[in-house]
């Protein structure tokens, strides 16, 4: 195992990366990296990050509200998922209203596979 503790981003001279035991992944675009908002970022070296399995790319933090750029819909992170919203109702259920979503890339949604839409009920 490596040397740093689940949750930490790591930087390199390359790229960042979220550890998750001893696996890593890639931080992709500076949107998800802040949409993370780490609390610090451990410098080290590819080298250092040799220990660990890659496992690809991360994608936004679960809470995530985000808008594709290029079609307008809107998506709630929910873990692994993108769940489009489909309805102004839901965004006034859940308190989105209040805030505006942050402006992502087609490239960036697809980090997530689809989950079911969120639907005004």
């Amino acid at each position: 195992m490596g040397n740093f503790v689940t949750g930490t981003c790591v930087k390199t001279e390359k790229r960042h990366y979220y550890i998750n035991g001893d696996k890593c992944y890639i931080v992709p675009t500076k949107r998800v990296f802040d949409s993370w908002r780490f609390p610090y970022v451990v410098k080290a070296t590819e080298k250092d990050m040799a220990k660990y399995l890659r496992m690809g790319k991360v994608g936004f933090r679960p809470g995530s509200f985000v808008k594709n750029f290029s079609t307008g819909e809107m998506y709630l992170i929910a873990g692994a998922e993108r769940r489009r919203i489909e309805s102004p109702e839901v965004l006034i259920k859940y308190g989105f209203k209040r805030r505006k979503p942050q402006l992502v890339s087609q490239s960036e949604i697809n980090l997530h596979k689809e989950g079911d839409p969120i639907e005004w009920q």
